[in-house]
């Protein structure tokens, strides 16, 4: 079967009509129109609409937010807003369309609103409104907005037909009206939230706002403030409020605040008061945070004794004040914060606050547990030591924009291991070394800021820039703001580009040759001791031999020689000796020197008497050579052997001696004649290990000494 052209004109237009009427229904299939172009504009999805013109047209269902703005629409009533009926409306806003009159039954084809918003319809009267607001009969209503209308008045029963309503917000601003009476709010049961700024309000009357959380009167000219309370009783007014601003009024003084028992929030800034009395929001025992930036228009003259007693102070701001703390003795600094002690963060920018050596410490010694502390711009030079040791929670630290030029060292964060933000730029700082932030600091840091300080680029420098190239804590304004301003010769160059090296940056210092010198002098004292306490004995053995050698070299001539006697050595000695005797000192001797020596258990005659013997070989002896020890000194046969070989020491001189101490003898064995004998006659002292080579060469030469004492001749 064939379609002719005629019939195929009519399927395309029948097609043409089908797409159409799908595009204008919606998922269910129910008949729907498109925006109404070009008196609104609609975007998100057709959700929301905004239009100008002068009706009020149909909407597409999806449209649930409306604004009509810069129309020309006079009367708002039944019939205006007819097209809205059975809508899906929830949010409706008129502004700047000229409305003139607002009949009682404009919303009464709305039935879905929740929140409605009137602004800059300033021919518009409060009573109108009021009368439509009776016909809201849904009870859906939550959220009412009338800002800049310009009233003059508002109804003491504007809002009555609210009562039993669920409207808990309520915003009222930008109007003209002198007297504001709470009251007017009374019968909204559900209001939690009333905005009432910028309306020139000078007085205030409360009202009972049971249910109230938030109020907010600011930017207004409120110059006092009424109680909270019911007749001085202690029964407040607005039980459960938590939020109240009364910022940018005119308050002069404020008496202390009571009645207010679950206030956590109080907004006091750009006030005109002067003082803070004593105790002013003691009362308040839910309070958690206190704006009080610019009070006294940047000029608070007074801080009394308890002005901030609150235990449940948690944020504090003092901002811009320009309150000379240098007004407060010391007593009454320490007592400012003390009853402050759960204060977590405060604000004390643009105060005066100089000289912070002496007013720092006890003005903040009280609050131990700061997390936030902003001292910018209040003129401090210095930093008081260990000014911050017991903010073991402080994180924000600002004291940037002062005058300060250093601290003392690292103590001044002593037990600061939690702070992650610093800021202390735009300061005369020159020089930041290691001990300047302290490795705890260091480990706990995120974030710092010391841009624009009057940096010295000299070789006292060279820690800070090397950190800053390769520390991974942010670094606020570097490079840009990081540059030399000392030497000249570097003024304007950036730190990145300051590079001092090890080598360019050690100078000698005189006190370096000093201290090497003492050093190297105090070794030499110690080692001298110490030589002289251990090789004593090698010492006294050398001295000796030069002695000897000295007298051969100025060539003294002996009367007699060895030549003339049988024997080199009559050796004297103990009998516990004996083993050293014949295995050390006669093997050393005789076999290696070629000495004959005279030994008693060798040489005496038999049958003959020790005395004969001594007397006999003495005589064929050339020297006496004395081996003592402290066996030696007990022994009464040794002394005697002393005695008789004193005589040819009196005749022949101290050379005819060779005194050898095997060991020192104590005290208790040393007789007189030793000790006479020792005091007048050089020894020698017997050493194993070092310095035994120089005893027995020591030895040697004293047995070859000549003997003539003083010299008989000379060459």
């Amino acid at each position: 079967m064939f379609l002719n052209l005629k019939d195929l004109k009519l399927v395309f237009l029948l097609f043409v009509l089908h797409v159409e009427f799908m595009q204008t229904t919606d998922n269910g299939g129910v008949f729907d129109i498109p925006c109404p172009t070009p008196i609104c504009i609609c975007q998100d999805r057709h959700r929301e609409a905004i239009c100008s013109g002068e009706y009020i047209p149909r909407m597409p269902a999806r449209v649930t937010q409306i604004t009509f703005m810069n129309g020309q629409i006079k009367i708002l009533s039944g019939i205006t807003m007819a097209n809205l009926t059975n809508s899906s409306i929830t949010m409706l806003n008129f502004s700047n369309n000229g409305i003139q009159k607002m009949e009682a039954d404009a919303f009464s084809h709305v039935t879905t609103i929740v929140q409605l918003n009137i602004c800059k319809e300033q021919i518009l009267k409060p009573i109108d409104i009021r009368n439509a607001l009776k016909n809201i009969k849904p009870n859906r209503l939550r959220s009412i907005s009338f800002t800049d209308n310009a009233w003059t008045e508002v109804p003491i029963d504007m809002f009555d037909t609210l009562l039993n309503r669920k409207s808990k917000s309520i915003r009222l601003t930008g109007n003209n009206f002198n007297v504001c009476n709470l009251s007017t709010f009374s019968n909204v049961e559900k209001l939690i939230k009333l905005k009432l700024q910028q309306n020139q309000i000078k007085t205030v009357i409360l009202g009972y706002l049971q249910n109230i959380h938030r109020l907010d009167l600011g930017y207004n000219d409120i110059s006092d403030l009424p109680s909270f309370c019911f007749h001085d009783t202690s029964n407040s007014k607005m039980p459960n409020l938590t939020f109240l601003s009364l910022a940018f009024n005119s308050l002069k003084n404020i008496r202390p605040l009571k009645c207010l028992p679950r206030l956590t929030e109080l907004r006091l800034e750009q006030n005109l008061l002067k003082r803070i009395q004593t105790n002013t929001f003691a009362y308040l025992n839910s309070l958690k945070k206190l704006y009080l930036m610019a009070v006294g228009r940047k000029n608070l003259e007074t801080l009394e004794k308890g002005a901030f007693n609150s235990t449940s102070l948690i944020y504090l701001s003092l901002r811009e004040c320009n309150f000379h703390f240098d007004k407060l003795n010391h007593s009454a600094l320490a007592d400012l914060f003390s009853n402050c002690r759960n204060l977590q963060h405060l604000d004390l920018a643009q105060n005066v606050i100089n000289p912070g050596r002496i007013l720092l410490g006890p003005l903040l010694y009280p609050l131990e547990k700061l997390k936030y502390l902003n001292l910018e711009l209040t003129k401090l030079t210095y930093l008081p030591n260990q000014v911050f040791s017991k903010m073991y929670l402080l994180e924000t630290l600002s004291i940037n924009s002062n005058k300060i030029y250093g601290w003392d060292e690292a103590r001044i964060f002593d037990n600061v291991t939690t702070l992650q933000e610093l800021d202390v730029s735009n300061n005369y700082i020159k020089v930041v070394n290691k001990s300047s932030i302290p490795p705890q600091l260091l480990s706990s840091l995120r974030r710092i800021n010391l841009a624009t300080n009057q940096f010295s680029c000299t070789c006292h420098q060279m820690w800070f820039v090397n950190w800053l190239r390769s520390s991974k804590i942010e670094i606020v304004n570097y490079p840009k703001r990081y540059r030399c301003v000392q030497p000249p010769a570097l003024n304007g160059m950036q730190l990145k580009d300051y590079k001092p090296t090890i080598e360019s940056c050690t100078l000698w210092n005189p006190l370096f040759t000093i201290a090497i010198s003492m050093a190297v002098f105090g070794f030499i004292i110690i080692v001298s001791i110490t030589v002289f306490v251990r090789c004593y004995t090698n010492l006294k053995n050398y001295i000796y031999l030069l002695k000897v050698s000295r007298r051969q070299r100025q060539g003294y001539l002996p009367l007699d020689n060895s030549e003339d006697y049988e024997y080199h050595a009559f050796v004297v000695y103990c009998d516990a000796n004996r083993l050293w005797v014949h295995n050390e000192f006669v093997k050393k001797l005789e076999n290696e020197e070629g000495f004959k020596l005279c030994i008693h258990h060798r040489d005496f005659a038999v049958g003959e008497t020790i005395i004969g013997n001594v007397d006999t070989l003495l005589k064929k002896s050339w020297k006496v050579v004395v081996i003592m020890s402290n066996a030696f000194a007990k022994s009464e046969w040794c002394q005697w052997e002393v005695d008789i070989v004193q005589e040819r020491r009196r005749r022949q001189g101290r050379e005819v001696f060779l005194l050898i101490m095997l060991e020192n003898i104590n005290s208790k064995n040393m007789t007189s004649p030793l000790r006479t004998l020792l005091d007048s006659t050089p020894h020698l002292k017997y050493k194993t290990g070092m310095g035994e080579d120089l005893f027995w060469k020591a030895v040697t030469e004293g047995l070859r000494k000549p003997i003539g004492q003083p010299p008989i001749s000379v060459l």
